[in-house]
């Protein structure tokens, strides 16, 4: 179990330099330390969802149990309003201004009912509720890149929704559950959730549904 560089307790920096594929070299290198004999899952939740959905739909040939997906960031929320000029725009200026902090607005009472949740997401030196130019360019570019890849998507999944999200589009988990070739499958959404969905009040189910 991990936090990938500049995410949660790892260090690096927090807004600028990573991308999604430095995310997928740090699954890469994980592979290294797994013992063979055990089932291996692999569990992403919002932004790592992209990087473990992503990761595993340009390496079909993984000897893998299967994937677990939480409120995975596969399509931009409705409420960032992205449209073609905006990707334009986000695309032209990444490649001059990489490390460009953005704030994506996220809003503090749409992550979690839980209060100590909101409250920590204020208060957590650790916790910063921004972005680099260069990681929104790179999460786009693997969104646009997934959809081609589903009809070769084989490996088992879960993928767990939230009713109230609002943070991610639930638009892109169902376009994937739809796509993907995978024979064993199941999407399951949680009514009234949001997005921290492991975080919720009723984790205890959510959990009981990985397992």
């Amino acid at each position: 179990m991990i936090d990938l560089k500049g995410q949660g307790f790892s260090g690096g920096s927090r807004c600028g330099g990573n991308k999604i594929q430095d995310f997928h070299k740090d699954i890469s290198t994980l592979f290294k330390y797994v013992k063979p004999t055990l089932p291996l899952f692999l569990y992403g939740h919002s932004m790592g969802g992209l990087s473990v959905a992503s990761y595993l739909a340009n390496n079909p040939n993984l000897k893998i149990s299967g994937m677990i997906l939480s409120a995975p960031l596969l399509a931009m929320s409705e409420r960032a309003k992205i449209d073609e000029v905006k990707r334009g725009l986000i695309k032209a200026l990444a490649s001059q201004f990489d490390e460009l902090v953005i704030n994506p607005l996220i809003p503090v009472n749409l992550i979690s009912r839980d209060p100590r949740v909101m409250r920590d997401f204020l208060t957590n030196r650790k916790v910063v509720p921004f972005i680099s130019l260069g990681l929104t360019r790179s999460m786009l570019e693997y969104i646009d890149d997934i959809p081609y890849n589903l009809g070769h998507f084989h490996y088992p999944y879960l993928i767990m929704i939230a009713e109230k999200e609002a943070i991610v589009s639930n638009s892109g988990a169902k376009l994937f559950h739809q796509k993907s070739a995978s024979k064993d499958k199941e999407l399951v959404e949680f009514k009234d959730c949001f997005h921290e969905l492991h975080k919720e009040p009723n984790k205890d189910e959510i959990l009981s549904k990985v397992l």
